[in-house]
């Protein structure tokens, strides 16, 4: 799968803002990023470069049990949405190991498959040495040295992240998947304008179950703080 740099930087923006320590400019810090779609780029942005691939590879450990499985699910059974197979397989490894929240990934197992033959994940002319192979990449034919935990080093501040950035925060702080990104939707593009049979699509959620989370928030007056 070929990548353009402008590609790369795009997806690099959106890892810069959703708290990766890449320099990629953060030009989506007030933009909306839906995180199932976030999710399935990473699964080919990974080969785009070692340092963009170790963050991500930091940022699915530490936030990967947010997403949401029904969701994804439906980015690619319905939208046809493109990602990379192996390393899907790989990031639900990593979440069910990780073990943070009680997720059924069962359903999504059925879009992943390991590469053909051995995959290096960094394009360059050095390979990695099979006694230092990842397990859980080598899995799925990917040679890749063992992962090691840098989040201070590939990611910023925890606490900054949960308070400042509404994508992952709202979910970590117990918000089920549609109220927390209808919430950081708002939150992050206060004057957009847009409808709510608008905002569905963009959050990719139904509208009839937008419609409820809205009319709920509205009821008790909490839609007007964004």
């Amino acid at each position: 799968m070929n990548l353009t740099q402008q590609e790369v930087e795009h997806f690099g923006s959106k890892l810069s803002s959703l708290g990766g320590r890449v320099s990629y400019d953060k030009v989506f810090s007030d933009r909306y990023i839906d995180i199932e779609q976030f999710f399935l780029d990473a699964t080919k942005f990974v080969f785009a470069g070692p340092r963009l691939a170790i963050c991500i590879e930091n940022w699915i450990h530490a936030f990967g049990f947010i997403i949401s499985p029904s969701k994804v699910k439906r980015l690619i059974e319905k939208e046809g949405y493109l990602y990379d197979p192996a390393v899907l397989g790989v990031f639900l490894d990593i979440i069910e190991k990780t073990n943070k929240k009680q997720l059924n990934l069962e359903p999504l197992r059925k879009f992943i498959h390991k590469k053909k033959k051995l995959h290096q994940r960094s394009s360059g002319k050095t390979k990695v040495n099979p006694s230092y192979h990842d397990k859980i990449w080598k899995k799925y034919n990917i040679a890749t040295p063992t992962f090691h935990e840098e989040y201070k080093k590939n990611l910023l501040n925890f606490n900054y992240i949960i308070e400042n950035i509404p994508e992952i925060g709202n979910r970590i702080k117990g918000l089920d998947i549609l109220d927390a990104d209808y919430q950081a939707f708002k939150a992050k593009e206060k004057d957009d304008g847009l409808s709510l049979n608008e905002i569905s699509k963009r959050i990719h959620a139904h509208y009839s179950n937008l419609h409820k989370v809205h009319k709920r928030l509205e009821f008790f007056k909490l839609i007007n703080q964004y």
